[in-house]
C-alpha cells in the first residue's frame, strides 16, 4: 500500500528518515474539500470517466465561469480504495477550453482546473439529501437506475466569488458516507 501511494505521488519515502504525505509546494491539497469516505474509514480517491460531452448548458444548470451558453458535462464512476461507491455529474464552463477528450482528466477535477486554468477552488457549499440513481447508472457501482441513494448537489467557487462548477454525486450509503469534519 505505501508503495502503491508513493508510485501516486501521495507519499514521499526517505531513507532513514521515514514516509511523509507528500507537500506539492504552489497546489492546494487537492482532496481537502472531498467529503466521502468509506462506512470503514477514509479511502484513497480514484474515478473512472464514464462520458464527456460539451453541451449547450441546460437552464437548470446555473451559469458557470464566465456564463457561456456551453459546459462540459462529466459523468464519472468514483471509487474508494478500488471500491466503487459513487456516481458524479460534473458541469463546468466550456468557454476556456473548446475542446477535450476524458483522457486529460485525472482523479481530481480541482487539480484539472488548476493546471489546466488556472483556477483554484477555495470554497464549496454541499446540499445533502436523497435522491433516485440516474438512468445512466453502470453495473460496477451497484446503484440501479431509479433507485434511491444518498445525494449531494455541490457548488464550488473560486477566490474571486465565481462559480465554476456545479455537480451532483449519489452514493452508495451501505458503502461509503459523507463526512465533514470542522476545527478551529
Amino acid at each position: 500500500a505505501l508503495a502503491l501511494l508513493s508510485e501516486q505521488g501521495v507519499l514521499e519515502r526517505k531513507q532513514g528518515s521515514g514516509t511523509y504525505v507528500k507537500q506539492v509546494a504552489g497546489t492546494q491539497r487537492i482532496y481537502e474539500l472531498f467529503r466521502l469516505e468509506l462506512n470503514t474509514g477514509p479511502g484513497l480517491p480514484t474515478a473512472h470517466i464514464l462520458d464527456v460531452s460539451r453541451q449547450r448548458r441546460p437552464a437548470a444548470i446555473p451559469p458557470l465561469g464566465e456564463g457561456g451558453t456551453h459546459a462540459w458535462r462529466v459523468r464519472r464512476l468514483r471509487f474508494l480504495s478500488q471500491v466503487p461507491v459513487a456516481l458524479e455529474e460534473i458541469w463546468f464552463d466550456a468557454s476556456q477550453c473548446p475542446k477535450l477528450k476524458a483522457d486529460e482528466l485525472g482523479d481530481s477535477m480541482y487539480l484539472f482546473y488548476q493546471e489546466r486554468f488556472g483556477t483554484y477552488i477555495s470554497r464549496v457549499e454541499d446540499r445533502l439529501s436523497a435522491a433516485p440513481t440516474p438512468d445512466w447508472a453502470v453495473p460496477a457501482c451497484d446503484l440501479k437506475a431509479g433507485q434511491w441513494s444518498g445525494f449531494i448537489e455541490r457548488l464550488s467557487w473560486t477566490a474571486n466569488n465565481t462559480l465554476a462548477e456545479y455537480s451532483f454525486t449519489w452514493f452508495d450509503p451501505k458503502k461509503c458516507r459523507y463526512s465533514s469534519r470542522l476545527s478551529q
